[in-house]
């Protein structure tokens, strides 16, 4: 990549007095970078790209607020595409397709592609969770008891389900449950 800094345009590192290569590497780029991310190239990529390190690209990006606000900005964008095209998958559309025939034709028509029930769920569970949420987790409603019995007097009706059960085993009189 070429350098498009002029020498005016560089600072110098105070103590060592050489090119602060924020200015030399990165600075003059920034429009390019801005393309490179709305691409999806990778970090590692652009700092290649850009004749630096993966680590100094990284402080880079801490450092100086210009290529911090271009991640926050391409960022935005990026999701909001995404949540555009989350919403039209959702709800279905319709779109103008051209295709070729096997005589070389180029045919033009509207083809439907249905909304898509997983599309929206997904987009419902993440815009509007309180109405929209996976209940995965007991509530204290499903906790009610529906009988007139608490923990002790049906452990204390076991109890005296299995005296009964012991005092017909051995009774003489029922030959059936003996062994």
């Amino acid at each position: 990549m070429q350098n498009t800094a002029t020498d005016t345009d560089v600072k110098v590192h105070p103590t060592t007095k050489r090119p602060i290569m924020y200015y030399t590497h990165v600075q003059p780029f920034l429009p390019k970078i801005r393309e490179w991310i709305e691409q999806g190239i990778t970090d590692y990529c652009i700092a290649e790209n850009l004749g630096i390190s993966r680590r100094s690209y990284e402080e880079y990006k801490k450092k100086y607020p210009e290529l911090q606000e271009i991640y926050k900005r391409t960022e935005a964008k990026l999701v909001s595409v995404v949540v555009n095209a989350l919403f039209k998958k959702a709800c279905g559309f319709r779109e103008r397709v051209q295709r070729m025939t096997k005589n070389g034709e180029i045919v033009e028509y509207e083809e439907y592609f249905p909304p898509d029930t997983t599309a929206a769920i997904f987009f419902l569970t993440n815009r509007d969770p309180d109405h929209w949420k996976h209940r995965n987790a007991l509530t204290s409603l499903h906790l009610q008891q529906h009988n007139q019995y608490n923990i002790e007097v049906a452990e204390k009706r076991i109890q005296e389900l299995v005296a009964e059960i012991r005092s017909l085993e051995e009774s003489p009189e029922n030959p059936e449950i003996q062994d």
